[in-house]
């Protein structure tokens, strides 16, 4: 059955391969992203791209969502931070409704977050319940590296 599907991001890393699998599938795919990164789907049929700013435009982004109407999925890989997974839940509430688990009903089937959490392996994240911002995360030294490497590769992370 074919699905209709809202990506956030989707030209880069996961979300690129993730688009072009949908797309090869026959689904259809609405690409939301700020348009810096070349959209190698550009030309395809099956494919809507809406340009703006998840993080800088938040409401733009809500109301970008809200249009869309009733999909099948949200395949969300950049919800970097709760605030911004919270926006994609607020823009896919309908509505309360106690016949509904949770009480509300959502414009959308199904919604996957994709933690890339274990991505960031090679980089010393705070351990911190404060919100990060961008320049909290710093490389490891060469020797910190090594060390975290073995640690990686005796955990599931390796």
């Amino acid at each position: 059955r074919e699905m209709r599907v809202f990506v956030p991001g989707g030209t880069q890393f996961m979300g690129r391969l993730t688009v072009e699998a949908l797309l090869a599938g026959g689904h259809e795919v609405v690409l939301f992203n700020r348009g810096r990164t070349t959209n190698p789907f550009a030309s395809h049929a099956k494919l809507r791209h809406v340009k703006g700013d998840r993080m800088g435009e938040r409401e733009g982004f809500r109301e970008a969502l809200r249009k869309q109407g009733k999909c099948d999925a949200v395949i969300d890989f950049i919800g970097f931070q709760e605030a911004y997974v919270q926006d994609t839940i607020d823009a896919l509430t309908l509505d309360a409704d106690p016949a509904y688990p949770g009480g509300r009903r959502f414009s959308t089937r199904h919604y996957v977050f994709v933690s890339t959490d274990s991505v960031y392996w090679a980089q010393q994240v705070p351990c911190a319940d404060a919100r990060l911002a961008e320049g909290d995360v710093r490389d490891f030294s060469p020797a910190e590296f090594d060390e975290h490497q073995e640690y990686c590769h005796k955990t599931s992370l390796g």
